[in-house]
């Protein structure tokens, strides 16, 4: 687990084996991967994408819920997977003899979902070698009007009691999940830039794995965050998550601490298995 700006964050992210973000207190959860224990509570699951690592559970995801007696899930995931999606869920319930009950909402681009308090989830175009979305919880504060700041007191309030509107509506962009994609997502996506808390995978760390083959896989190295440390300038705390099981857990925290630049490591978090055996 880890916390950040005062977010826990769950689950679990192995590169190429399971991939499943738990946010208990927004109670949703971004992939499913094997399904973690705590994710079959998550009665809303936001899909990157469709490969077996961040989706291949989702079936026992909803069965179990309904075994349960929790309510049906809701599944969020780009519309170019719903009509496969759809016929794998008809597979399972012919095979299982239930009626596997869930909500498939199909998403573009730039989509806004209602989360639980109020909150929202939008999701942004990410890079990968097949279809992939980022999404980013959002959290709605209002604050004072810039015309307004240093207008006294007194006069704040005869403009409210004649009807003017003095305060404005802000997105605060909580969390931000790119699942598997290339560094070039940081170049283009505002909600990723300005995220209270980034979750960012790093999949390889070491010359095991060129840039130029990072790349191609369609995921991040090390060298690209170490050499572009701008990038996260505006981020408040980096998660980084997602390494492979090439490098075993405590390996891997050795090669971040010491390669990443200090201003870099001063604000980031990694998300790793918590056991040497998890990998």
């Amino acid at each position: 687990m880890v916390l950040a700006d005062g977010i826990n964050i769950e689950g679990v992210s192995i590169g190429g084996l399971e991939t499943c973000i738990d946010l208990p207190e927004f109670k949703v959860a971004l992939d499913i991967g094997r399904v973690p224990n705590s994710a079959v509570a998550r009665n809303t699951i936001l899909f990157t994408h469709a490969h077996m690592d961040h989706m291949g559970g989702v079936a026992w995801h909803c069965a179990t819920r309904s075994l349960r007696g929790l309510t049906p899930p809701r599944y969020v995931l780009e519309q170019c997977h719903t009509e496969a999606f759809s016929r794998m869920m008809d597979a399972w319930r012919a095979l299982d003899r239930s009626t596997m009950a869930h909500e498939l909402v199909a998403v573009k681009p730039g989509d806004t979902v209602d989360l639980h308090g109020g909150r929202k989830a939008r999701c942004f175009r990410t890079t990968h070698i097949v279809p992939t979305l980022g999404w980013c919880v959002l959290e709605t504060r209002r604050k004072l009007r810039a015309e307004w700041l240093n207008v006294p007191r007194e006069a704040l309030i005869r403009a409210r009691e004649q009807g003017v509107e003095l305060q404005e509506e802000l997105e605060i962009p909580r969390l931000a999940f790119c699942g598997d994609t290339t560094i070039d997502v940081l170049e283009r996506e505002p909600l990723a830039q300005q995220a209270r808390v980034l979750v960012l995978e790093c999949t390889f760390l070491d010359d095991q794995i060129t840039v130029a083959e990072a790349r191609e896989k369609g995921h991040v190295h090390l060298d690209e965050i170490c050499a572009r440390p701008e990038l996260f300038d505006k981020v408040g705390t980096l998660v980084l998550s997602h390494v492979s099981p090439r490098w075993t857990p405590s390996l891997a925290r050795r090669i971040l601490d010491r390669r990443l630049p200090a201003a870099l490591r001063a604000k980031c978090e990694y998300f790793l298995p918590t056991r040497e055996s998890e990998t």
